[in-house]
């Protein structure tokens, strides 16, 4: 099958011939001609498998053809959970959509509202934005729906988990109700069918791959740390074996992260660092430098790496445990992408074991346990009442 197959204008075929896109992925070919046919969608699918150019194909051949309503404002809104993914994701509508002058606005924070309400107040068809600094437009006024009749909500199953809920909720109440409305997550239980409930109507679903197919193409292992001084030193050890490779490291906290890059740097490993607290020009820098790969290894915390496309990372590590199975299916899916392999390791110190256990339950999968035998669990760092305890006994 191409994408020829779905009866697309020239002018999309040149944009997706143009990206490299050749035959449609099981994600894209099922879901591309109910989307062409006008069905509400609500579709589940692991990471890079091209669920952006699922849902991007058919929205625009849409516009190709003339709008329902003549008056200003965009036919096509995209919902994303976090700044970079709704960067990444105008991105593929701008490259595919070259032959046909896609007028597109991004609207995410840390980025200038006075820029944003520019490009507002221009002719566009596409808004691709983040629930915070919409609503921030939609309140004021700067930005109407009255053409609107795509509305796309990515990464919902991570929107919720970001208590994102109320404000979806409140921006598809400024929507137009005849619409077409398509919701793609890497899960589709539980919260996810109720926001698909409450916004969507009468929809087709579709989910490809189990847990254990959605993993096929990475390698997943665990390595047990006694202390965290130990899981550091883990750390360190594997970054310098594959000190070629990109690498990926998830922590808990924005202070986890900027107090392991300090580490690091003590083993003349140079990382960068993603996290909340960072300016989003500086979020930009960092991730530009890992696709040149002038970094290698980035910290990040799950809400500045969520839907990170990185050609070419090879390796994901969590060095804090995720927080449960669908965590760990988002964080491992920035490697293993688009059929080329990948390595997932995980750093477990004793307490935290009955967690990845529960983890490998929910997923239905098994996670290789090993060792490194180079590396030797640091003496445990004397506490003051031990210390004082020895000064005395002296």
């Amino acid at each position: 099958m191409s994408f020829k197959d779905f009866s697309l204008d020239p002018r999309l075929i040149g944009g997706i011939r143009r990206q490299g896109f050749e035959k449609p992925t099981p994600i894209q070919a099922q879901a591309i001609p109910v989307i062409l046919k006008g069905r509400d969608l609500m579709a589940a699918a692991q990471t890079g498998s091209g669920k952006t150019v699922a849902f991007a194909v058919p929205s625009l051949q849409r516009l190709l053809q003339p709008a329902r309503v003549a008056v200003r404002g965009p036919r096509l809104l995209v919902l994303t959970p976090t700044r970079e993914l709704a960067q990444q994701v105008a991105g593929v509508f701008l490259d595919m959509g070259k032959f046909m002058k896609l007028r597109a606005v991004t609207l995410v924070g840390g980025a200038s509202i006075e820029d944003q309400v520019r490009r507002l107040e221009e002719k566009h068809d596409l808004v691709v934005a983040t629930p915070g600094r919409l609503l921030d437009h939609l309140e004021k006024g700067r930005v109407r729906f009255q053409r609107l009749e795509v509305f796309i909500l990515d990464e919902a199953d991570r929107m919720l988990d970001l208590g994102f809920i109320d404000d979806v909720k409140k921006i598809a109440s400024f929507l137009p109700e005849e619409r077409q409305t398509l919701l793609f997550s890497a899960t589709l239980g539980g919260r996810v069918k109720r926001i698909a409930d409450d916004i969507l109507r009468d929809p087709d679903s579709i989910e490809t791959g189990g847990p254990r197919e959605r993993h096929q193409d990475i390698s997943l292992v665990a390595y047990l740390a006694q202390t965290r001084d130990h899981k550091i030193a883990l750390l360190a050890a594997l970054l310098e074996k594959g000190k070629r490779s990109r690498t990926l490291v998830f922590v808990a906290t924005k202070r986890t992260a900027d107090y392991l890059a300090r580490e690091l740097s003590h083993h003349n490993l140079h990382c960068g660092v993603l996290h909340g607290d960072k300016t989003q020009g500086a979020r930009n820098h960092t991730l530009r430098q890992l696709r040149s790969g002038s970094v290698r290894v980035v910290i990040a915390t799950d809400v500045a790496a969520r839907g990170l496309d990185v050609e070419g990372l090879d390796h994901v590590i969590n060095f804090d445990l995720p927080q449960g199975g669908r965590e760990y299916t988002h964080r491992i899916g920035r490697t293993g992408r688009a059929g080329k392999k990948g390595t997932a390791t995980t750093l477990v110190e004793p307490k935290d074991t009955w967690r990845l256990e529960r983890i490998e339950q929910s997923l239905k999968l098994k996670i290789r346990r090993a060792e490194l035998s180079s590396v030797e669990p640091p003496p445990r760092r004397a506490t003051k009442n031990r210390a004082a305890s020895a000064d005395r006994k002296s």
